[in-house]
Formats: C-alpha cells, structure tokens, sequence
C-alpha cells in the first residue's frame, strides 16, 4: 500500500523523555512503532507488524491503529526507526523532510530489530 509517511514527537514519547527515560525499553517501544488509519489497517488484514520502506530505508515497526491519522498516511514517532526512512535532500534548506514522504507498507511477520541489529546491518 503506497502512503506518505509522516514523522513527529509524540506525546508516550514526550512524557518519557522529560522524565530522563530515553535510554529505557519503555521509550524504545514508544518509538519503534507505526500509527495507521483504521481503514488502512484493516484493508492490510490487521497486521501485528508492519515494514515501511522509502528511498532511504526500510524498517519494521509495530503497527497500531489511530484514527487521528488520515487514510493514505502513516505516523512513526521521530527517533532512530523513522530517522531510518528520512530522506537525506535538504532542499539547501539544512533538514532533511520529515513529513509527506512517500512510502511503501506491508504486513510483515519478520520481528522489529533494535538498534544494535540495525546499525549492524550497515557494517555488512
């Protein structure tokens, strides 16, 4: 399913970070995720996980319906999974998009890979 992926803080995210957790499980398990329409995720056949993939990346998240998000987009809380799919062009501007990045999803039955799994798939 081809969608515009956005990515942002969230407030699991926020509330956790104030506190000084950002090195936690907790906060790893709040950003290793993807938000989706209820519409879309039961079009994908409610799936347990999910696997993003832009230009720059790809990763698989946990999938979780949201009703706040829009049909046709997807939410991943910024951090090292969404930093994963960002775009690397700037438009001179200094940052990279974060925000209507056009993405491939799909169901997945493969497990959500921490950082150390990712970083060492890199040095391959």
């Amino acid at each position: 399913m081809r969608v515009l992926l956005n990515t942002g803080s969230s407030m699991g995210q926020g509330r956790i970070c104030k506190g000084g957790g950002k090195m936690e499980k907790e906060y790893l398990k709040e950003i290793a995720i993807c938000f989706i329409n209820p519409d879309d995720f039961l079009s994908l056949g409610e799936p347990a996980r999910v696997k993003v993939e832009t230009r720059s990346g790809q990763v698989v998240l946990e999938a979780r319906i949201e009703g706040r998000v829009l049909s046709g987009h997807v939410f991943i809380p910024r951090g090292f999974w969404a930093n994963q799919l960002t775009l690397g062009d700037t438009g001179d501007c200094g940052n990279p998009l974060y925000k209507g990045i056009d993405a491939e999803l799909k169901p997945t039955l493969e497990d959500v890979k921490n950082i150390g799994e990712i970083l060492d798939s890199y040095r391959k």
